[in-house]
């Protein structure tokens, strides 16, 4: 697997690990690093996702991981088949436990997996790596700081870096506003429809997608 390293969330099977659900690399445990306030994405709401997504909704996708934590969106989507994940983390000991996580993953790919997918780690604010548009993608993971501003910060930005008829899996403390117009206006007025939507807990999940070109400049 190559790794790029740019210098610039959880389930937990047992304490401090995180466990790959499904994949090329089912069932492999990868460490967690232990600071305050991270929130992985449970195993529960990773099967929620990837059975909206199907048995083949990651193979050959371009991901890119933001807010990426433990990473368990982006390595769940590798092993599921994703040929290319970025992920972006600005939290220097996440961060570097992420890139241990990803080049032990890297030791344990085998031939008959296939392609080997390419991971790139970003060290930077999510905000600031949307708006250098350092490429496009298939989906979008966001998953920020429940009650913060990064939410809007990034959803305005999205759009420039999908790929046509690409999607957005969005985490947060509330629900997305089910109104199109509403809904519209969080990502800058492109257009935007909630496809799936769940709660769990005090998590609201949410597959959006979202027309990459603006209606106003139409």
């Amino acid at each position: 697997m190559t790794l790029k390293l740019i210098p610039l969330k959880r389930s937990v099977d047992q304490k401090g690990k995180l466990r790959i659900i499904a994949g090329v690399w089912r069932r492999h445990q990868l460490s967690i690093a232990p600071v305050p306030g991270l929130r992985p994405t449970t195993d529960r709401l990773r099967e929620v996702l990837f059975s909206w997504l199907g048995l083949s909704g990651c193979e050959g996708l371009c991901v890119l991981d933001l807010f990426s934590g433990t990473g368990a969106l982006g390595l769940e989507a590798a092993s599921r088949g994703a040929k290319q994940v970025t992920f972006v983390e600005n939290h220097p000991q996440v961060c570097a436990q992420l890139h241990s996580n990803i080049t032990l993953l890297s030791q344990k790919w085998q031939p008959q997996y296939g392609q080997q997918p390419v991971f790139t780690l970003i060290r930077n604010t999510a905000e600031a790596v949307l708006a250098q548009r350092m490429g496009t993608y298939d989906l979008i993971f966001l998953d920020p700081p429940f009650g913060s501003h990064h939410l809007d910060a990034c959803l305005a930005k999205l759009p420039t870096c999908l790929k046509p008829g690409g999607l957005v899996y969005v985490e947060w403390g509330e629900p997305l506003p089910t109104c199109r117009s509403l809904l519209a206006q969080r990502f800058g007025h492109h257009s935007a429809e909630v496809l799936k939507y769940k709660r769990v807990g005090g998590v609201h999940a949410h597959l959006v997608q979202v027309s990459t070109v603006d209606p106003l400049s139409s």
